[in-house]
């Protein structure tokens, strides 16, 4: 079972690392050592949009509001 893909109610954390890189994580699963929930559990979708709108921040040096 993927659960990226099998699971159309999964909720996902959007995860930090220490150089600023973000990403998608199943909130079942433990967050690994050296990440931090930079947005709680939520639908992937959102959790997709704010990893977009990090990245456009992180391009442009703006803050863009991710609307979740």
């Amino acid at each position: 079972m993927d659960p990226f893909l099998d699971d159309p109610g999964a909720r996902f954390l959007v995860l930090e690392g220490a150089s600023g890189e973000h990403s998608l994580w199943p909130s079942y699963v433990d967050v690994p050592r050296g990440w931090r929930v930079a947005l709680p559990a939520t639908w992937r979708a959102e959790a997709i949009t704010f990893i977009t709108a990090k990245q456009t921040e992180l391009l442009f040096g703006e803050e863009v509001t991710a609307g979740v």
